[in-house]
């Protein structure tokens, strides 16, 4: 499948679902009290870095080997140290967890949250070998399905009463089996079911999967925003940000879309010239640009009616953050561009110091100003990693 049928498979999938997620975000938040909302969305920034220190950089690995390989035994390797970690995950997030829930005020909910990690890590790794092979219509089906099932599964649970924290958990749970099972048939037909992986190519993986490691790692740090946002800034602070950083986490899966197609795209012999690569670069972030404003425009109203007026102090949070995305943009499309063409360790690199740059930044912006100022230091989190991989693509001269 060409590069323009597997972006218009993945945005349009991506598109419906981000619609989907975000409606169901705003379910959530209207089913909850600011100390709630706040929580979860501390807990589900906490499980993204969970996610990415037990993943091994497995996943970013299987991608592109699986674009890349010529040896099906490696990439079989590849995915069943993947599928090991995924465990991993589950096992010791779940397990500090339940005993965080036993010993402290942890909800019994957040313990599904956490066995549930492992699964949809897996899930979005399995997903990565169909985009691989040129199916990224099969991949956006999967996610789309995933969301589609969480929102039914809230609606149905609120219905019968259910608080709305463990509705929406437990929906997600369903959700991502559902999508996982689905997940590993559709990776099946993919790899070769001859290739059986030793303990030698099972560590050649995961020493191969290091400067990948790193570099989701470090990209992923920055999803403790929320959860030191409401650290310094207590509960309220925490819900617009949680919020905040919530809701647009959908409105960046589209240049997510396009970072998933191209990395495997460039890295492909016979693929995406690089040179093309930076200009489809330039043209999606300038488009961006123009998009997230419109959206930051017509914010005020929005929030209200979807959210509820609890959430009006958050208008001016959410529309610093949509500001700062164009640039967010930027770099997921370089670091995909750089990853591709073999410099995983630039992409690390500036991975690091941008999610340094945003922890950081957003506990002095929320000490300082509260949400609104945690926000502007998210935008130039996102600042410092377009510049450095910018830099990164005229010092490495892949465009030439």
């Amino acid at each position: 499948m060409r590069l323009r049928w597997q972006f218009a498979w993945l945005s349009t999938g991506r598109v419906l679902t981000a619609g989907v997620q975000a409606v169901t975000i705003a379910l959530v938040a209207r089913h909850s009290s600011l100390a709630e909302m706040a929580l979860l969305t501390s807990l589900l920034g906490i499980t993204m870095v969970v996610q990415a220190a037990g993943d091994f950089g497995l996943g970013g690995l299987l991608i592109r080997t699986s674009a890349t390989t010529t040896n099906p035994t490696l990439a079989r390797a590849v995915a069943t140290a993947a599928d090991l970690s995924s465990v991993l995950i589950a096992v010791v997030y779940g397990a500090v967890m339940a005993v965080l829930a036993a010993t402290t005020a942890v909800p019994a909910w957040a313990v599904v949250l956490a066995v549930m990690a492992g699964a949809e890590k897996n899930m979005i790794v399995r997903l990565g070998v169909s985009t691989a092979h040129g199916r990224a219509d099969q991949a956006a089906r999967v996610y789309l399905l995933r969301r589609v099932t969480t929102f039914a599964g809230f609606g149905i649970a609120i219905l019968f009463s259910a608080g709305s924290m463990a509705a929406y958990v437990l929906a997600d749970l369903v959700a991502v089996s559902v999508g996982l099972g689905v997940a590993h048939h559709l990776s099946g037909t993919h790899l070769s079911p001859r290739a059986r992986p030793t303990r030698e190519s099972l560590t050649v993986a995961v020493v191969s999967g290091r400067p990948f490691w790193v570099n989701t790692l470090s990209a992923q740090v920055r999803n403790l925003d929320a959860a030191i946002a409401s650290t310094v800034g207590g509960a309220t602070a925490g819900a617009y940000y949680g919020l905040t950083s919530r809701l647009i986490g959908p409105l960046r899966l589209l240049p997510d879309a396009l970072a998933g197609v191209l990395m495997p795209a460039v890295a492909r012999p016979e693929g995406t010239s690089p040179r093309r690569a930076v200009r489809i670069m330039w043209l999606v972030s300038a488009v961006s640009v123009a998009g997230y404003g419109a959206a930051a425009l017509v914010t005020p109203w929005v929030v209200p009616w979807l959210l509820g007026a609890q959430y009006e102090p958050a208008v001016l949070t959410i529309q610093i953050a949509m500001l700062g995305l164009p640039l967010a943009t930027c770099s997921q499309l370089c670091g995909a561009i750089l990853q591709g063409a073999g410099h995983p360790r630039a992409v690390a690199t500036a991975a690091l110091v941008g999610s340094m740059t945003c922890v950081i930044g957003v506990a002095a912006g929320t000490a300082l100003g509260g949400a609104p100022a945690a926000a502007v230091a998210l935008g130039a989190s996102y600042a410092v990693q377009a510049a450095l991989l910018l830099a990164s693509i005229r010092r490495t001269r892949i465009t030439r």
